[in-house]
């Protein structure tokens, strides 16, 4: 990969509140979340860190977010065939997702950023030219993102962000996390992450986040799908006539005595407990609450579809929204 400044760049966005993020064009990454100096989020050490990202540390995922199983799905009776890298599957967009590209800053100020990217047709194997805008933008104590895309092809798309949350002082570890989730089912899985076609309800299993649970108590779990995805990586299903102005999930850490409660327009979210984290961070030292479409939705007839038409416009909202005990 060529290098340039604009890879490493850093966009500051801040509140009188006491909000102050760092956004990298990278990726569209969310780099860093303070609340009154406090960070709440995962980091890397080094800024080329960023660049290789094995994780998806803040990034914006692209053009499919999770899995899509084999790295193949057909659309209007044609097959597509995706990079997958070194993966079964194609994961977070493929080879080279949207989290491993250079996005354009087009417009910037102490309290929004617009960024921008174009993803040709047959860039990791997806159809139509596709556009895509992402707004991120503070106001107090907010975080709001919003996505928008079009392709001049009917095509699939699931985009999120993949901050990994972490409340704590102390960043080595998920204790004192308390984590509730508004949803009533989940997607159990395959050993390789691959939803099994069906939903399961949450009421007295260890994924039920209808009320606040401590976390680190609930990684002792013996349920077969804590132990098939080695913790929690699971789609959480939202009530299709919701109120939106409700949130889906709240963390908290009475460690730190700060909260995250997260909105969106998005159907149902990936609760993944970081399972699979390694150096320079330990499992489970941060999770991720990716607000998204379903896993594999292409491949799966009875989920609902993740199509847009041509020139239809896609537009989605994530909003973390951070409060003090």
């Amino acid at each position: 990969m060529f290098v340039s400044e604009s890879h490493t760049r850093i966009i500051t966005l801040s509140t009188a509140a006491g909000l102050k993020i760092e956004v990298m064009p990278f990726g569209a990454t969310i780099k860093s979340i303070k609340i009154k100096g406090h960070e709440v989020c995962l980091t890397y050490p080094s800024l080329q860190q960023y660049l290789d990202n094995p994780f998806y540390l803040g990034s914006s995922i692209g053009r499919y977010a999770n899995r899509i199983a084999n790295g193949r799905f057909s659309l209007h009776n044609q097959d597509y065939y995706l990079t997958k890298g070194d993966q079964q599957h194609a994961l977070h967009g493929g080879a080279v997702g949207f989290s491993h590209q250079l996005w354009d800053c087009v417009e910037f100020s102490e309290t929004y950023c617009l960024l921008t990217l174009t993803s040709a047709d047959g860039d990791a194997g997806f159809p139509g030219n596709l556009q895509v805008k992402l707004k991120i933008a503070v106001t107090e104590l907010s975080v709001t993102l919003e996505f928008t895309a079009i392709s001049d092809q009917d095509t699939i798309i699931n985009l999120t962000n993949h901050s990994y949350f972490n409340l704590n002082k102390d960043k080595s570890s998920l204790n004192a996390h308390w984590l509730t989730i508004a949803a009533d089912a989940y997607l159990p899985i395959s050993s390789s992450g691959i939803p099994l076609g069906y939903s399961n309800a949450v009421v007295d299993t260890d994924f039920d986040f209808s009320q606040p649970k401590e976390l680190t108590r609930c990684f002792d779990s013996v349920d077969p799908q804590f132990l098939t995805a080695g913790g929690y990586d699971h789609f959480y299903i939202f009530a299709p006539n919701r109120d939106l102005k409700q949130a889906v999930a709240q963390l908290v850490s009475t460690e730190s005595g700060l909260g995250v409660r997260l909105f969106t327009t998005q159907p149902g979210l990936q609760f993944y407990s970081g399972n699979f984290l390694g150096t320079p961070f330990i499992a489970r030292s941060g999770l991720c609450l990716e607000a998204q479409h379903w896993p594999d939705a292409p491949n799966q007839h009875t989920f609902p579809s993740a199509v847009i038409t041509a020139h239809e416009t896609y537009e989605r909202t994530i909003q973390y929204e951070f409060f003090e005990l």
